[in-house]
């Protein structure tokens, strides 16, 4: 009785710091502007996916996916805790006009795969409310033709935690 009952508390405790679960809902604006999803599958490590538009990525629609590495808290208050945070991921990318740079008539219409790595950034976790701020950067290569070695993604971005 006693180790069921430890083993349902520590189900029902979230995986990380702050207010809310560990499933995160929220948008962002920058590189990709659109939505973005998280999960804690521990305290310290986590899935995340965004899905939207990329200005800077040739204009095109993307969708990533990356593992993150959460460090220990830097900083905090009453209001929030800070972390750092590091990862890595893949990544697709869609347009529908030709990129600027060499190319033929059939990059009209095109996908390719890129690599985000590393990802870094920084996040914002509310203690009182289930909301978190984050700001993030990775390089972001283009890997498959048309490739592209100059793409940097920056977004800024809140999610809401159930």
């Amino acid at each position: 009785m006693l180790v069921s009952t430890a083993a349902g508390d520590s189900l029902a405790t979230p995986k990380r710091t702050g207010q809310g679960g560990d499933l995160g809902l929220g948008g962002t604006v920058g590189d990709p502007t659109g939505v973005t999803f998280k999960v804690f599958l521990h305290r310290r490590h986590a899935l995340e996916s965004g899905a939207g538009f990329g200005p800077f990525h040739r204009g095109s629609g993307r969708i990533h996916l990356a593992y993150l590495f959460h460090s220990r808290p830097w900083a905090g208050d009453d209001g929030f805790v800070v972390h750092g945070y590091v990862g890595l991921g893949v990544g697709g990318a869609f347009w529908h006009k030709r990129y600027f740079g060499p190319g033929l008539p059939s990059d009209f219409r095109r996908a390719a795969l890129f690599v985000r790595a590393p990802v870094l950034g920084i996040a914002f976790h509310m203690l009182e409310i289930p909301l978190d701020v984050f700001i993030e950067t990775a390089y972001s290569p283009i890997v498959t033709p048309p490739a592209s070695f100059w793409n940097v993604d920056f977004t800024l971005g809140a999610r809401y935690w159930f």
